[in-house]
């Protein structure tokens, strides 16, 4: 089973008033015309709430780990089902986040399940391990499809900020919605995070690589700040910012709420223990920062495995493709 990737539809419908016309960005008739017509059809996709977001999370996330145990739980006789096992334990250990997204824990999980229930068709145990996995895969998508569809508006909302830089509108929101999908399978309802902030530093990333792919280069505005600089081992920008006073005037207002949204989606793309780390260590919208042996009293860990986390966290936040978009935002 593959996801069904979003699709930029041409064909006309009647779809009355659109609610989030094109932005002021200099379009060809093509996108503009094609714009429209994709607006309208995502108003048959309404929002989705933050109680049903919640719900759809909790199914996304507890149909993996349901995978995973029956796996672990099964008692199955083939010679390779040890490896099919080994994989579902390292899975199971992985954090979500930081691992394979959901979908390809469950498709890989199935697949394989299948080809050996395929090589012993009287196999019963087998038979109906496979059979739970799908039903169990099946849900799981629903949800992810549900979540994607009701978020298929921000998509096109972040799009419009890499207008005119080499790639049509129409190749923009289909690189959008891949990561879109790749951020709905990713997702930790548990982080407390709007999946809508959670999934901008996706969305934003699979844009930038493939605007950068084309060789279009990246727009340097006056007045830009330097990216952050994360190999000293330090995230001070991070904190430096979100505890900085908010701009007086409304357009720096409008770009100070747009890179908090944007840093919160980067944090929440790490770890969920990582980012608490991080967030209680160099006082991220809180009011102090906390020592190694304070932050090791709140999560209930020692000193040590804290200093671990952390540089954990850092390591990440230096990734190349972080960096990228760090510097893209700030």
């Amino acid at each position: 089973m593959s996801y069904p990737e979003p699709k930029w539809t041409w064909e006309k419908e009647e779809s009355g008033e659109i609610e989030d016309g094109p932005a002021a960005v200099e379009l060809g008739s093509s996108d503009k015309e094609g714009l429209s017509l994709y607006l309208g059809q995502l108003k048959h996709h309404p929002r989705i709430s933050p109680a049903r977001e919640l719900v759809l999370g909790k199914r996304i996330r507890r149909g993996r780990a349901k995978a995973l145990d029956l796996v672990l739980e099964a008692r199955v006789r083939h010679p390779e089902w040890k490896s099919v096992r080994a994989q579902a334990e390292a899975w199971r250990d992985a954090d979500q986040v930081g691992g394979p997204s959901v979908g390809e824990v469950l498709t890989v999980l199935r697949e394989r399940v299948q080809g050996l229930a395929g090589t012993r068709p009287r196999n019963r145990a087998l038979a109906d391990l496979c059979r739970r996995l799908t039903r169990i895969e099946e849900k799981v998508w629903e949800a992810l499809d549900e979540m994607v569809t009701a978020n298929l508006r921000f998509v096109v909302k972040l799009a419009k900020g890499y207008a005119n830089r080499g790639l049509s509108m129409e190749d923009l929101i289909q690189e959008g919605n891949l990561g879109l999908i790749k951020a709905a399978g990713k997702f930790d309802y548990t982080t407390g995070y709007r999946f809508s902030t959670y999934s901008v530093w996706w969305i934003r990333q699979f844009m930038r690589r493939a605007v950068q792919s084309r060789g279009a280069a990246e727009p340097v505005l006056p007045g830009d700040e330097p990216p952050l600089d994360l190999e000293g081992g330090t995230v001070e920008g991070f904190s430096d910012f979100l505890l900085g006073q908010p701009p007086d005037s409304p357009l720096e207002t409008v770009g100070y709420r747009d890179l908090c949204e944007a840093v919160r989606g980067v944090l929440a793309s790490l770890p969920s223990r990582e980012e608490r780390v991080l967030r209680q260590r160099y006082g991220i919208e809180t009011d102090e920062r906390q020592t190694l042996e304070q932050v090791g009293r709140n999560l209930n860990i020692s000193r040590e495995r804290v200093r671990q986390l952390e540089l954990q966290a850092l390591a990440r936040l230096r990734d190349p493709e972080h960096q990228l978009f760090l510097a893209d935002l700030i």
